[in-house]
């Protein structure tokens, strides 16, 4: 029994790394630019710039994606911040600093 307990949970680290990948490329193939919406309608291309930067997007995928599973993974970016963000910031790996 326990043999078969183990290999069900080994079974499913697997499939959570393909759905993590799928989730992760399906939100950076969605329309817009999430710096473009953190810095705002009248944000300048240098400011546009500098939130990309902080928020990683200047990054490889593969380091986007790592940055990403941090982010959903660490529970504090799940909580309530200053401004009323919820869950929203760690999926799309929008958090503030």
């Amino acid at each position: 029994m326990l043999r078969f307990l183990i290999q069900r949970l080994l079974a499913v680290v697997p499939v959570l790394l393909v759905v993590s990948i799928v989730v992760f490329l399906i939100l950076r193939l969605a329309p817009g630019d999430p710096a473009a919406v953190i810095a705002g309608a009248s944000a300048t291309t240098q400011e546009i710039e500098q939130v990309r930067k902080q928020l990683g997007l200047d990054q490889p995928l593969v380091m986007q994606y790592g940055i990403w599973v941090g982010k959903v993974l660490d529970r504090k970016s799940t909580r309530l911040n200053s401004s009323h963000l919820v869950i929203s910031y760690a999926v799309f790996c929008l958090k503030k600093k």
